[in-house]
């Protein structure tokens, strides 16, 4: 009904060739196997691909006719075949509707478009393999060459590498020449840090004893510089110690128990000093924020307050923790000295905030 209804040749076309039987074209048959559309001869179209008008204009080619019967049994397939206008190729496969074939379709393509396409692709991979035989004979007439100026430079290169055995001689001598230059360095720089501390102790203690003692307003600010630096020259000589032991790898924590609430408030009194006796407007304010939300628990939670209770210990007004007492004081100090230093007016706050699992 629909190849009766409508031109199908023109509804094809839409689709593929149906008029160049030169070039790659479609055929098609209904499932009485009339020819709807194909680009051979229009004589054809409308004829029964079986009857004798077909069968004379193919010549009764069985390969043909053998393909086109198993295209209309259900099974697609292809086939090679001539039938006098030139070798063919061709595809089929049908159509269905409702579950059922209805229209069969043929893609036919001449053999010599598909060999000449075949040529190109040989034609390529020649001058491919002729490019890598020129490369590989360039190559070989290179190494030639190498070979023969190597054999004239192995004398040059045999007296290149006994010189550069000498230099690396000399630069392992080198070498250890630097090692002991870095160990005496070393030692020289941990011998002046601690004849640095040794005049420097008595001139803190000296310094903090006349400021007690002197009334005197105008000479009071003279030795508080002096008690100053001298205390900002025992941390350079101890800051030169620690850089010469982490340099050398003896560089450890000593671990103690201590009340890191005292630590703090030591540090607040000292730089409470040092405020009063500037001209900054800048207030100091501590305080010890404490959170007790350690609660008593079971499983995961009761193992992880015991091991916090193993670092920390929260009583009364004091915070007992286990770490390095002088590392953790150092720390302190620098960040107030930072926050003082970086501070013209107004108000510093100092907190302490213990919680679960962290301090």
């Amino acid at each position: 009904m629909l190849g009766a209804l409508i031109p199908f040749e023109s509804f094809l076309s839409q689709y593929g060739n149906v008029h160049n039987s030169k070039s790659k074209y479609l055929v098609a048959y209904n499932k009485n196997v009339t020819i709807l559309a194909t680009a051979t001869s229009k004589a054809v179209i409308g004829k029964n691909f079986f009857g004798d008008y077909v069968q004379q204009f193919i010549k009764h080619n069985r390969v043909l006719t053998d393909f086109v019967r198993n295209l209309l049994a259900g099974r697609p397939g292809y086939a090679i075949y001539n039938y006098g206008a030139g070798e063919r190729l061709s595809a089929g496969y049908p159509i269905y509707a409702n579950g059922k074939a209805a229209y069969y379709i043929r893609i036919v393509a001449p053999t010599a478009e598909i060999y000449s396409h075949i040529n190109n692709v040989l034609f390529a991979e020649r001058v491919k393999m002729f490019s890598l035989i020129a490369g590989t004979t360039a190559a070989v007439a290179i190494l030639i060459v190498f070979l023969i100026k190597w054999s004239s430079l192995s004398e040059e290169v045999k007296r290149r590498a006994k010189e550069l055995e000498t230099a690396n001689k000399q630069l392992s001598l080198s070498n250890d020449q630097l090692k002991i230059h870095d160990k005496a360095q070393q030692e020289f720089i941990d011998i002046a840090a601690h004849e640095l501390r040794t005049p420097i102790q008595p001139i803190i203690s000296l310094s903090d004893v006349l400021l007690h003692k002197i009334r005197d307003n105008e000479s009071r600010p003279l030795i508080d510089i002096i008690l100053r630096n001298a205390k900002r020259l025992q941390r350079l000589s101890q800051d030169i110690l620690d850089i010469t032991k982490i340099e050398s790898g003896l560089f450890k924590l000593n671990k103690e128990r201590f009340n890191l609430k005292e630590v703090i408030s030591n540090a607040v009194d000292d730089y409470t000093n040092q405020i009063k006796n500037s001209n900054k407007n800048i207030r100091l304010v501590y305080e010890l924020d404490k959170k007790e939300d350690i609660k008593q628990g079971g499983g995961q939670e009761e193992d992880e307050e015991e091991q916090l209770h193993k670092h920390l210990i929260i009583q009364d007004n004091i915070i007992i923790v286990e770490a390095d007492k002088v590392r953790t004081t150092q720390v302190i100090d620098n960040l107030l000295g930072n926050a003082l230093r970086f501070t013209d007016e107004g108000d510093i706050s100092i907190s302490v905030c213990c919680f679960k699992g962290k301090s």
